[in-house]
Order: structure tokens, then sequence, then C-alpha cells
């Protein structure tokens, strides 16, 4: 049944999709979700965004409620979270009302008579339902007359403090920048998932969630409580009234009481002191590689529309950047992997990939040189197919957009086996190397049409090429050619 309009509290409502052990998939709240993590596969959201921001807000509700891990969290995952972890929630719901006339979770009373320009439609809190003039989209909506319910709405205020981008006069990103990629430790359920983020914190003060004192800003400089860290969003929202009849919701397609405005503010920056010693913040998911200087800086999603060959090959940088994080930080095989490509206020594509790094007897330093150099044979493959008899490139243009146009293809069957080449696994580097054998193919059919003797050699030639990985060659360090190291 649709939830009372003006009603809405997400302990309780049955907003949160859940994949439970035996199959089931149905709604839960907050509660239900963390009192039977350990019977709950994953987060069910159809969108990886909502299942990120969702994973990491009841990862700071484990913070809030409980604080540091205990001395051997793992016990929890197969018993499940003791009831007493959580009496913090029962004494606290006020702090998760979405919606009336009191507190609301994650909003600001002051924006509540809110007017023009403030207010804007529902959409700008989902970033896959178009509004304004954005013209990349697959769905036609008109502002004011379609809505979402309460329960999406919620899940696009989640999706803040992960993915906010600068959209617009004042509207700055959230703690993180431009959306990095997002490195989740997975487990077998979801309270092992949680509990393997759940690491201790060298912060003496945990600090207060947004949702519990929405009106904080990130300090200029020092280090960043984790709990500000993980809620800190960079828009003051507050959501506009529900409509008094159920109807069926323009996102999810559930019937609910459906909201179709949000009054929005700036809310602040994240940059930092300049002068000063700068902000200390250490994300526990964020994926980091390494400039030609060796300087580090976060890993985000290629954009896929101007350079899909580029976009298709930035696994081997994922790759590499999960195996210096699991190196660093724990001991987890499998990692999900979340980014989002985007140009400052333009949502591009969300993407996600499921990494089992295996247990390979390679060093971390030995597949990364692999990996680099997987990245150079491929970006060398145009040149390697132009006839050495030919004073100049240019008459040879096509081949670049021929190889260009393959690559995407090859680099997603490759990339279906990180796990067996991030071990070191050489036969997997040899398969990988021959996936461009019947594409190559095709180009060379293309590059050299004809019965001639010449041609039927020039033919010969390129389907022989492909990627050279030595079995035990490692280049010298630096970043592939055009970009940046893995």
């Amino acid at each position: 049944m649709p939830e009372k309009p003006g009603s809405f509290n997400l302990l309780t409502e049955s907003w949160i999709p859940v994949l439970f052990l035996d199959g089931t998939i149905r709604h839960v709240g907050i509660l239900e979700a963390l009192m039977k993590a350990d019977r709950i596969r994953e987060i069910a959201a159809s969108n990886p965004m909502d299942r990120l921001g969702v994973l990491r807000f009841l990862l700071a509700l484990l913070y809030w409620c409980k604080g540091n891990p205990p001395t051997d969290p793992q016990g929890m995952v197969a018993k499940g979270f003791p009831s007493e972890c959580f009496a913090r929630l029962d004494e606290r719901q006020d702090a998760f009302n979405l919606l009336g006339e009191g507190k609301r979770f994650f909003q600001y009373r002051s924006l509540s008579g809110g007017k023009p320009p403030g207010e804007r439609a529902i959409f700008n809190l989902l970033h896959e339902i178009p509004n304004g003039t954005n013209h990349r989209h697959f769905l036609h909506v008109t502002e004011g007359i379609e809505g979402v319910c309460p329960a999406c709405c919620a899940m696009g205020i989640l999706r803040q403090p992960v993915f906010a981008t600068s959209g617009g006069r004042g509207y700055a990103p959230g703690i993180n920048g431009t959306p990095p990629l997002y490195a989740v430790p997975l487990g077998t359920n979801l309270a092992e998932t949680l509990v393997n983020s759940w690491t201790p914190s060298t912060s003496t003060d945990l600090g207060v969630p947004a949702w519990d004192q929405p009106d904080q800003s990130l300090p200029p400089s020092g280090e960043v409580p984790p709990l500000l860290g993980l809620t800190w969003i960079s828009r003051q929202l507050w959501l506009g009234d529900p409509d008094p009849e159920p109807e069926l919701c323009l996102s999810c397609g559930r019937p609910g009481h459906l909201i179709r405005h949000t009054v929005m503010a700036p809310a602040g920056s994240p940059k930092t002191d300049g002068d000063g010693p700068g902000r200390i913040w250490r994300d526990p998911h964020v994926l980091h590689t390494e400039d030609r200087k060796g300087n580090p800086y976060p890993l985000s999603a290629r954009d896929p529309i101007p350079a899909s060959d580029a976009a298709s090959g930035q696994w081997t940088r994922i790759v590499g950047a999960a195996l210096k994080h699991r190196a660093e930080e724990r001991l987890q095989q499998s990692f999900w992997i979340v980014g989002f490509a985007t140009d400052k206020a333009k949502y591009l594509e969300a993407v996600e990939y499921r990494l089992d790094l295996g247990s390979g007897t390679d060093t971390t330093e030995a597949v990364a040189g692999k990996l680099l150099r997987w990245q150079q044979q491929v970006a060398g493959l145009g040149k390697r197919l132009v006839p050495k008899n030919k004073s100049s490139h240019r008459k040879h243009e096509e081949i670049r957009p021929l190889v260009d146009g393959i690559r995407p293809h090859v680099e997603r069957t490759v990339a279906a086996e990180a796990g067996r080449l991030a071990g070191g696994d050489d036969t997997a580097w040899a398969e990988a190397a021959d996936a461009f054998r019947p594409l190559m193919g095709a180009v060379s059919r293309s590059l050299a049409p004809g019965f001639t003797t010449s041609a039927v050699e020039r033919r010969q030639k390129v389907s022989r090429v492909r990627p050279e990985i030595p079995k035990d060659d490692i280049p010298p360090t630096g970043g592939e050619k055009g970009g940046k190291a893995p």
C-alpha cells in the first residue's frame, strides 16, 4: 500500500530494494536492512549509483550507532548485527523523517518557504531523468507534471555525497570533487560487505552526520571526521509536499504520493585552504593512481562519447588501482567498482565492474607492468599496420579509425578475464592478445582488398598483428602515450 501523504520515515517504510540469499527481492526499511543484513545478498536497485549511495549510508549508520568496529567484526557476519547496535536509531527516529512539518532527513527548514529561482523540478535529484536543456536522454518528461515517489527521492538524496557534480553558479561537487571511481570490497552477504568497509578510524572524533545536522561546512584544513565526510552534500534541499492522491512514480513505476518539486540552494564548496596545510579526507572507497611524477590522484570514469576506444581501455587503470588498493587497505579478492562519467554538469554514463582479482603469484608491480605493456601495445597497433615503405603516415588515415572501431569489443572481452590477468596467468595474457585475431582479420581485408600477391601478403601480415606481452618483462614506469599511468 502507498504511504500516507506527508509521512515517510526511512527507518520503517519499505524503500530499499534488496536481494535476499534465498532469491527473494523486496523493499525494506533501514532497520530491517541492518537487522537482516546477514540474510541479504546485496542492495538490488537497478542503478549502481543508488546501490553505492545506500551502501555507504548504511556504513555511516554503523559508525553513528556503534562507533569504531569491535575487535572481531567478522563475528557479526554469520550471526548478523545484534539489535543493541541500533538503539540509537530508535531514540532518534525524528532524524529519518523524509517529509512532514518537523525535522527532515538531509533537509534545510530555512528553504521550506522557497520560491523560484530556488524551486526546481524533482528530477534534479535523479541523474538519468533529463530536465532543463539536457539533450542526452532516452526519456521525455514534463517538469511539474510528472513526479517521483518519496522512496526515489531518498535514493536521489543519498547519491549526492558520492556523485554530486558542479551544476551552475554556486553549485559545487561533493567532497571528492569530480565523481571518482569507488571500489567496495565485497562479501558473501550485506553484513560482510559492510564489515569489510567498517574499518577503525584514526580520528578521535567521528563527527556528526549530515542527516542529523545538514548545515555543516567542510573544514578548509585539518582532518575531516568520517561521518561528515561520508554524508556531506553540497546542496541545500527541501522537498515539495507530496500529492494527496497516489500515482505511478516516473522513476521506479511503483504507486506513491508523488513529489514534483524541490527547493535547492548551494551549501558550500569542497575547496581547501590553499595557504594552509590542506584538508585531510581519507575516503574508504576511492581508487587512486599516480601521475608520471608519482603524485596520487583519484581515478574517474572516462567519457565514452568522444573517444569510445579510450573509455574501453580504462579497465587496465582500474585493475592496477584496485590491486594497489587491495595491497594497502585489505585482503579481499573481490571488488565492486562504480564510477560516473561526467563533464561538469553533464551526466554521461554510470559504469560498474566486478573484479575477482584472484591470488596469483605475480607481485602487484609485475601485474602493473603487464597492464602498462598492454596499454602501450594496444595504443601502438595502428602504427604497426602502416607499410614501412611509405614515407608519410598521412596517406593511411583510415587505419586509426579501423583499430579504434574494434578495440571496444576486444577490450570488453579481455576485461571479463581481469581476475586471471591480475593473478599473473600467462595463459590468460596470451588469450587476451589472441582476442584481436578474428577482428584483425576483418581489418586486413579492409586495408588490403584484392587478390594480388602483395595484397595477400599484406593481409597476412596485418592479421598477425596483436599485442605482445612478454612473460617476465616489466617495462619502465611511466604513463601510456597520451594518457596517465594505470
